[in-house]
């Protein structure tokens, strides 16, 4: 993702994914194992991590002509530095992507997606702390007497 248009449309691949999940999870609840419904879920995340557009390819078949008229609504009388107008929005990583380095924002669409690339580099660092807490608080822990050992391996067997 290189501006907040290839943002949208990432989004609203994975949106559209999600609510057809949910839709044949709920058309499914009483066919499906438990344990099948959650790895249903599976195929959302490979969406999420999959460009939007792949190999040309969208969920919603009107949407890339909506979102195409939208950004050139918007953008034609901004002066954007990450956004051409005239060019086609591509969605190359599924990650906030600066290949011509970081620009001066030179309208709203730009300091939106910097701030959008801000949020995600601070919610994957607070992933990151609460992932290193969590194992320092189990290296603390201590390990269960033997005979609850055998205890929990029975109820799990």
């Amino acid at each position: 993702m290189v501006n907040l248009w290839s943002v949208l449309a990432q989004t609203l691949a994975l949106s559209v994914a999600a609510l057809v999940l949910l839709a044949a999870k709920r058309l499914f609840l009483d066919k499906l194992s438990p344990r099948w419904q959650y790895g249903v879920w599976a195929i959302l995340a490979l969406r999420a991590l999959l460009p939007a557009g792949l190999l040309g390819r969208t969920l919603v078949p009107g949407g890339r002509v909506v979102l195409e008229a939208a950004r050139l609504q918007v953008e034609l009388p901004l002066s954007s530095a990450l956004t051409d107008p005239y060019g086609v929005t591509e969605v190359l990583a599924p990650v906030p992507l600066f290949p011509r380095g970081l620009p001066a924002p030179g309208s709203i669409t730009d300091a939106l997606f910097y701030l959008y690339a801000a949020g995600v580099l601070l919610l994957a660092l607070w992933f990151f702390l609460s992932y290193a807490r969590l194992r320092a608080a189990i290296r603390r822990g201590l390990s269960p007497a033997p005979e609850v050992l055998a205890q929990v391996e029975g109820v799990a067997a």
